[in-house]
């Protein structure tokens, strides 16, 4: 925007749209004052504008700020505000215009805002101060006269070094004894900038030697601390030998004068009587055999510090499958003489023998036992009808009688199962029977299953169906029983003994019963009568 006060200075357009002429009377008051600040070079300092008008004659002004362009940068974003107006001319100077409001009101009293200027990044003008002055400043009153200013009053920056403050505290610290192979616990140390003069300072480096480490902390490498701001830094010993241990920690910035920057570090490696031991001795657990349909077998195991003086802190426990353990006392301390319980599960998934090994870390030391167990697969018939006495019940001569029946194998191997239909002897000895040789009980019964064959029976497979029938011979009579056994091997011995079903069936000669049954005319009168009654029924319950 030009904001050129010309347009003011040489004619205000009042209401009635009549022009004023300037008078060249001078009319004394305003005071403007640009304010004054130090920094160092790279930073940015603010410069506070004031206004004050004491006779109320001014209604409007203008002035312009020069300075050293080769080496402020002007930022004019918290300049003026509501009929103050700011810009950077073409020369690189500020101007400030105020703008009469329409009613030719007295302009207030306080400030226009401030500017903020970039020193530039150069050391060179360290010491040196950068002028910061009120040029073609012009004011008027609200009859278009020129006011003259009682005072003008420049600012200036003056360029100064670096001077923030590093310190750290405490310059020492005593981890005092500490067990070999472990970490202590956290000290911490402090980083401060005790600078006065809005100098900011930088971390550029934090460094550790010896057995100690950076735990945690606020502090970090790029971390900026103004005036009286600090951070910390956390500390840990860990000692690698017995013995006496030194190191430091030494703090780096880009502050110009250091108080303490360097931290002595000190500490004492002990040996430990902490041991960390399962307590069954060899070590070594052996599960129980295990079907591979059973689901976990699981039990307990007790973790001890067989030391009298030191603690120790119990880590991970692991074991590879078919092994699987708690992490019931990650975490844990144990003091001398003190235990905690895992809890250890076997659940094979197929039939092995399987060996793995138990690991329990400490930062003490890792202990470990040897878990040992079987995984076991057995079939499981399960039979209907069961394994037994089976009557096919009685029917007249000629007349085939029937039963369903299934074998399924529910267990967690394949069977192998064969089976026979004979009327005298058994199983064994139809084996070396020619076909035409085994027994069989005259073709009275027959079944669907395979005979006399071997017949794998998958486990978890669908139940397969049989069907045993009993054909009762036309030259029977009244009262015959016929009777055969269906026997079975099976090759597994989680079969049951029994695998024999006992067969039975038997000729009965009889004749049905008549079914009595009704005329049309007595089916008429019955219902007459049961409307009868129904209608007795309900008079009744009405009285």
């Amino acid at each position: 925007m030009d904001l050129n006060l010309g347009r003011f200075l040489g004619s205000v357009v009042l209401a009635g749209g009549v022009s004023l002429a300037l008078h060249v009377e001078a009319i004394a008051g305003p005071i403007v004052t640009v304010g004054s600040a130090e920094g160092a070079p790279g930073t940015t300092v603010t410069i506070p504008l004031d206004f004050t008008n004491p006779t109320d004659e001014v209604v409007g002004f203008q002035f312009d700020i020069t300075f050293d362009t080769a080496n402020l940068t002007p930022d004019i974003e918290n300049c003026g505000g509501g009929s103050v107006l700011c810009s950077v001319l073409g020369s690189g100077d500020v101007r400030v215009l105020a703008e009469p409001d329409g009613q030719l009101n007295p302009f207030p009293d306080g400030s226009l805002g401030s500017i903020d200027f970039e020193i530039a990044a150069d050391e060179t003008l360290e010491g040196t101060t950068l002028p910061l002055e009120i040029a073609e400043a012009s004011f008027s009153d609200d009859q278009v006269q020129p006011v003259e200013p009682t005072e003008l009053n420049d600012g200036s920056i003056d360029v100064v070094a670096v001077t923030a403050v590093l310190t750290v505290q405490p310059p020492e610290l005593n981890f005092g004894s500490q067990q070999t192979g472990t970490t202590s616990g956290v000290q911490t140390v402090t980083v401060s900038n005790d600078g006065e003069d809005g100098i900011d300072l930088e971390i550029s480096s934090i460094n550790i030697t010896g057995d100690f480490d950076l735990a945690d902390g606020d502090c970090s490498v790029g971390t900026i601390l103004a005036d009286g701001e600090g951070c910390s830094i956390d500390v840990t010993f860990s000692p690698s030998a017995d013995g006496p241990a030194t190191g430091s920690l030494v703090v780096g910035s880009d502050a110009g004068e250091v108080t303490n920057d360097e931290v002595e570090l000190t500490g004492e490696g002990v040996p430990s009587d902490a041991n960390l031991v399962i307590q069954e001795d060899p070590g070594s657990f052996d599960f129980p055999d295990r079907d591979i349909n059973e689901g976990a077998f699981c039990q307990t195991i007790t973790l001890e510090n067989t030391g009298t003086v030191n603690a120790l802190t119990v880590g991970a426990a692991s074991v590879d499958e078919p092994f699987s353990v708690s992490d019931s006392c990650n975490g844990v301390e144990l003091g001398g003489g003190q235990s905690c319980v895992l809890e250890v599960c076997f659940d094979p998934e197929n039939e092995d023998d399987f060996s793995r090994t138990l690991e329990v870390t400490s930062d003490a030391n890792t202990a470990n036992a040897t878990l040992t167990g079987t995984g076991t697969a057995v079939a499981d018939l399960q039979v209907t009808p069961e394994f037994g006495p089976v009557n096919l019940g009685t029917g007249l001569q000629g007349e085939t009688l029937t039963r369903q029946g299934s074998i399924e194998n529910v267990g967690s191997a394949d069977a192998t199962v064969q089976c026979d239909l004979v009327e005298g002897g058994t199983v064994e000895e139809n084996l070396d029977r020619e076909a035409d040789e085994i027994l069989r009980p005259s073709g009275v019964f027959s079944t669907t299953l395979p005979l006399n064959e071997l017949t794998v029976i998958e486990a978890g497979a669908d139940p397969i169906s049989f069907q045993v029938s009993c054909a009762l011979p036309e030259d029977a009579e009244d009262g015959d029983t016929f009777s055969a056994e269906i026997q079975c091997n099976v090759d597994d011995e989680g079969v049951s003994e029994d695998t024999t079903h006992f067969l039975s069936c038997g000729v009965s000669e009889f004749e049905p019963l008549p079914v009595p049954t009704m005329s049309n005319w007595s089916i008429a009168l019955f219902a007459m009568l049961m409307l009868l009654v129904g209608g007795i029924s309900i008079r009744f319950f009405r009285t």
